[in-house]
């Protein structure tokens, strides 16, 4: 009889810096800790529904370098949609192609995706059906994606009111959940800037290429207070949901305590960072090593 306790991920928003799951995997694996649950909000819900899919840490890895500078200039191309600056064409279309499972039933570890009820503000945690449509509920961002209707709910980014969903995977039944908070600040003014300004450059000229972007962050990588006339409408609003958001997981947190809290360095990425994703995995991965190799020799 195996009487080890069953370990739940919980895995929390981030935009780009959700990335930083990915890193958090493959030390989980390189740790041999068995995931037995997974929760995710919005960019949470996007890496977890991919390792739930594979349970490889390779292919999740492989699916993250995808997300190109260019795929993520299409996804975030204006549609002028009623209810938001995108209305998800692309991000349904980025996912299946990146995904072949198409149904929770489908998965291999068991799994919960947070979306917000845009009428009532309730939580609503989807853990069967359509899942990339599900996916796609998670990560609409209010404002930037639209809202899409799943039975009867209109719903948007699980993170508004759930950004790290600890009570959802323990409910499933974990005994241990380890999670991950990725928006402990979101102090990123002179990255979101440098971001609105490539993706714009790249819609007028029909894309940068990577190394482009990268030798023009480097030689302007200089801290910098953003002057007022210069703060744009992405960069705003972005900015606005990261702090609402990064203040709700940390109240969250604090009330539903998991046994263990996995806070990877993210104050230098931008939510637009995608770019950076082998860097910001890498630099996760180190970190949940130190973090699991402290842990109990019973949970593995």
């Amino acid at each position: 009889m195996n009487d080890h306790p069953k370990i739940g991920l919980a895995l929390g928003s981030g935009g780009a810096r959700g990335l930083a799951h990915i890193g958090v995997i493959k030390a989980l694996v390189e740790s041999e800790i068995e995931i037995s649950y997974i929760s995710g909000s919005s960019m949470g819900a996007l890496v977890g529904a991919v390792y739930a899919a594979t349970r490889s840490a390779e292919e999740l890895e492989e699916v993250a370098r995808k997300f190109s500078w260019r795929s993520m200039l299409r996804l975030f191309l204006p549609s002028l949609s009623r209810a938001g600056l995108v209305n998800g064409d692309n991000v349904m279309e980025l996912l299946r192609e990146n995904l072949t499972v198409r149904d929770f039933s489908e998965l291999k570890i068991p799994l919960a995706l947070e979306t917000t009820d845009l009428e009532t503000g309730d939580l609503i945690t989807i853990k069967e059906g359509d899942l990339l449509r599900a996916i796609r509920a998670s990560i609409s961002i209010p404002l930037i994606f639209s809202p899409i209707e799943i039975n009867g709910h209109i719903l948007v980014d699980g993170g508004l009111v759930s950004p790290v969903p600890v009570r959802t995977v323990r409910e499933m039944g974990a005994d241990y959940v380890i999670a991950v908070n990725v928006l402990e600040k979101t102090r990123t003014w002179a990255r979101q800037e440098k971001v609105e300004k490539r993706l714009r450059e790249a819609e007028q000229s029909g894309g940068l290429s990577l190394s482009q972007i990268l030798r023009r962050d480097r030689t302007e990588d200089k801290p910098s207070r953003t002057p007022e006339k210069d703060l744009g409408f992405m960069m705003v609003l972005a900015q606005t949901v990261g702090i609402a958001i990064s203040k709700m997981a940390s109240y969250q947190l604090q009330l539903e305590r998991p046994e263990l809290l996995i806070t990877p360095d993210t104050t230098q990425i931008s939510v637009y960072d995608f770019h950076r994703g082998d860097e910001i995995i890498d630099t996760a991965y180190g970190q949940a090593l130190e973090d699991f190799r402290k842990m109990e020799p019973s949970l593995r």
